[in-house]
């Protein structure tokens, strides 16, 4: 009966650092997709800066 509770133990901390895992990766995934949203942004503001007459054309 111990061994089968200590198996059911090593399995549910094994379970646990699988999801701490995966949830590292998602948080890491969410902070490049930021940084990628961030670093678009800054490239248009750089192009409008520098060439007003780029904002005649959104509206075509």
């Amino acid at each position: 009966m111990r061994d089968l509770m200590m198996l059911a133990e090593i399995r549910r901390i094994a379970t646990d650092a699988a999801r701490a895992k995966l949830e590292a990766a998602a948080s890491l995934e969410r902070a490049r997709g930021e940084q990628a949203a961030l670093r678009a942004l800054n490239n248009a503001a750089r192009l409008l800066k520098g060439n007003p007459e780029l904002m005649n054309l959104r509206p075509l």
